[in-house]
């Protein structure tokens, strides 16, 4: 399990850098929300670009609890190894993490000063 924590918690630090390094370069102003057409219609603070780093964290703690959980109802707290269904959790983040990247690019690109 704590190889699993430690992956997981990596995806969090990753996306979080991403967004700490799009913050420096984005413009004073960024896209809170698009349209279906692509076009910003919303614009705020460049700050909320942490918005979704922080989502993603909260996502990844519930994640782990679960898991956790569902290994202590099998008795399997001390195997080292990780269970096909964690596997499949960490890809699933792996995804949102790819998916939230792009979108706190996105809303930087559509910004203006």
């Amino acid at each position: 399990m704590k190889k699993l924590t430690i992956l997981i918690r990596s995806l969090s630090i990753i996306l979080f850098v991403v967004a700490l390094v799009v913050f420096f370069q984005a413009p004073a102003l960024v896209a809170t929300h698009i349209d279906d057409l692509g076009h910003a219609d919303a614009f705020g603070n460049r700050s909320y670009l942490f918005i979704l780093p922080i989502i993603f964290i909260f996502l990844n703690e519930l994640i782990l609890m679960v898991l956790k959980h569902q290994r202590y109802k099998a008795r399997l707290e001390k195997l080292p190894m990780l269970q096909p269904k964690e596997w499949y959790w960490f890809a699933a983040l792996v995804v949102v993490l790819v998916i939230f990247a792009g979108l706190i690019v996105q809303q930087s690109m559509l910004g203006h000063s």
